[in-house]
């Protein structure tokens, strides 16, 4: 007879094992420092050219943002900063004030507008 008791038992003991805590009050966006910084920053270059490219009056959508982004940097994945979706990243963006987002009801995702930046 195979009994099954240890297994369980291993699982609650691996999951009752606190993972390695982050710093206090830490966020997924505070971890990766510069990297993150210079994510968000090409996310603004890329925002800011297609608005130039598309002369301002066109709607720019986070997914034209990230598909450019892809062309440019093909490896680039949202994931690798700590961010589930890439409109959780554009969300930290807001949030740092970089850019603006309105959502949009029909298609449930984002377009994106530049912020009158100081020395821009």
């Amino acid at each position: 007879m195979v009994r099954k008791e240890p297994s369980k038992v291993r699982r609650r003991t691996a999951a009752a094992t606190p993972a390695p805590a982050a710093a206090p009050g830490s966020t997924p966006s505070e971890n990766k420092g510069p990297e993150l910084n210079g994510a968000l920053e090409l996310i603004v270059e890329t925002l800011e050219a297609l608005t130039e490219e598309r002369g301002g009056s066109e709607p720019i959508w986070g997914s034209m943002i990230k598909q450019a982004i892809k062309r440019r940097q093909p490896g680039f994945n949202e994931r690798f900063y700590g961010f589930r979706s890439f409109n959780d990243m554009l969300s930290d963006a807001e949030k740092r004030g970089l850019l603006k987002l309105r959502a949009d009801e029909k298609s449930g995702g984002y377009t994106v507008r530049p912020t009158d930046r100081p020395g821009a």
